[in-house]
């Protein structure tokens, strides 16, 4: 895909779903050793281990990157809650 140009200024290139997508495999393998290491770090921050958490720190990650408003929707949300911070909203369903 190539990118799209904007108001002047070139957008990543966007996959069926809307979200932007790596343009090569190089860079989808940069994207996801930052996200699993800010993960990780984060999990560490809170002193959480396993595979309960690890989810939901790789998703509060993302979430946390994300511009603008940020909602979750969980049926758990006191541990993402707690990752997340205060910036994302996140509700019970």
């Amino acid at each position: 895909m190539a990118p799209q140009q904007h108001e002047g200024q070139f957008l990543p290139p966007m996959s069926e779903s809307g979200l932007p997508c790596p343009t090569s495999p190089g860079q989808a393998l940069a994207s996801q050793r930052r996200v699993t290491d800010e993960a990780a770090a984060l999990l560490r921050g809170h002193r959480l281990r396993g595979h309960k958490y690890a989810m939901d720190a790789v998703l509060a990650v993302i979430a946390r990157s994300a511009q603008g408003p940020v909602t979750i929707v969980t049926s758990d949300p006191e541990d993402i809650s707690l990752l997340c911070g205060p910036a994302i909203e996140v509700i019970k369903v």
